[in-house]
């Protein structure tokens, strides 16, 4: 035993090191004691030992006690360094999740304030304008309005990429205008679900969200919920991309997931924050 003992004790100090790591003070504390009780035990068995075997193991388990304590000692320092290393992470996590919820909520509150002002103003005028009974001003604000929509969600992304040009025949930006922007890339739309109109906040996100997703050959889907609307379609190989989705669907206050197979899902729901307020 006493053999054994000697040949492999490296493994009896591995165990108590891994304690030191691992296992909460007064528990870990032990192992190192079991390992030199022990192995006092099975030195003082040997043939070599004269006179009284329990004074050889007293002796014999003080003298295992310090490297055993050493190594204990040396891995209550490293769970103290990697605990160190996990709460500064986690420090750091902290700020920067609420860096992001900060910038989150200011940028709801800016499209939630240009919205309301933006569907009031023309909402104003096409009401005016119906009750005098001229339709031409009624369909020119109301144009004019989703334009105005469309132009609040600009500043997500550098470059339009449904805005091929700025002509007449530009798609509207509406979940129905989301066809006729599938037309000019080549691409398709399947529409799932009650065709039921919805809030022109929404219309206007939905159509944001699919030309971020919109690119040549992709078949894209709307399904119509009775809480929402969401677009899903292929998640594109630009970079950011993701982080341009993310922001509008918090902005709208609805929620982006992904799927097994690389697909990216955007859930909108029907009643806009700012309605809620």
């Amino acid at each position: 035993m006493s053999d054994i003992f000697l040949v492999y004790g490296w493994v009896e100090l591995t165990l108590a090191y891994s304690a030191g790591v691992y296992l909460p003070f007064r528990r870990g504390l032990f192992a190192p004691l079991a390992v030199a009780a022990v192995g006092g035990l099975a030195l003082a068995s040997g043939k070599g030992i004269t006179g009284s075997r329990v004074a050889a193991w007293v002796v014999l388990t003080c003298m295992l006690a310090l490297p055993a304590f050493a190594v204990w000692s040396w891995g209550r320092r490293t769970a103290r360094r990697r605990d160190r290393l996990r709460a500064a992470d986690a420090r750091q996590r902290a700020l920067l999740d609420g860096d992001a919820d900060a910038a989150v909520h200011e940028q709801r509150l800016r499209f939630a304030a240009g919205l309301r002002g933006t569907a009031l103003r023309h909402a104003q005028a096409v009401v005016a304008a119906a009750e005098a009974g001229n339709l031409r001003t009624v369909r020119e604000e109301a144009h004019a309005g989703l334009t105005a929509l469309r132009g609040l969600l600009s500043g997500l992304r550098g470059r339009d990429s449904d805005d091929v040009s700025d002509g007449e025949d530009a798609p509207p930006p509406t979940a129905s205008g989301i066809a006729a922007l599938a037309r000019r890339y080549g691409g398709a739309v399947q529409y799932i679900g009650p065709r039921h109109p919805l809030p022109a906040a929404v219309e206007v996100f939905a159509y944001r969200i699919a030309s971020t997703l919109m690119a040549v050959g992709v078949t894209l889907t709307v399904r119509r919920v009775h809480d929402g609307v969401e677009v899903s379609g292929p998640a594109p190989a630009v970079p950011g991309v993701e982080r341009q989705l993310r922001a509008v669907a918090d902005a709208a206050g609805g929620t982006l997931s992904t799927t097994d197979r690389g697909a990216v899902r955007v859930w909108l729901p029907e009643v806009f924050p700012s309605q809620s307020e």
